[in-house]
């Protein structure tokens, strides 16, 4: 089965992987088109990214969840949606981690490919 038609959530993903959607880390690019910024929100998988919080986190009142028209570009070297939560590898964007994923001992995160399987080598 092709996981990138079969993972189609983050939640289902970790279901996938066989781990909780509160250890599985979605990486979701926000971006403030007024100067081109972009960011990463790092959260669980079982969450919902609160816009209007992180707005005022970080004071860009347009904030904007990105295209994948628009991100690409920043990963060149990633499958669409299956980027890691490394901002700094990538163009030097800035993280924005879930606190429920800070405190936690374990996070697993997407890889860069969809095609290759939880775990595998």
């Amino acid at each position: 089965m092709n996981p990138k038609l079969s993972e189609y959530t983050a939640q289902e993903r970790a279901a996938a992987c066989h781990v909780s959607g509160r250890l599985l880390a979605k990486v979701v690019v926000v971006h403030d088109p007024g100067d081109d910024w972009f960011a990463l929100a790092v959260l669980p998988a079982s969450a919902r990214l609160d816009l209007l919080n992180l707005r005022e986190a970080v004071d860009r009142p347009r904030l904007r969840l990105a295209t994948e028209a628009q991100f690409a570009r920043l990963f060149p070297d990633c499958d669409p949606g299956a980027m890691p939560p490394f901002g700094r590898m990538y163009q030097g964007l800035q993280v924005y981690l879930d606190s429920g994923l800070a405190l936690g001992d374990q996070l697993v995160f997407p890889g860069g490919t969809h095609t290759r399987k939880c775990g595998s080598r």
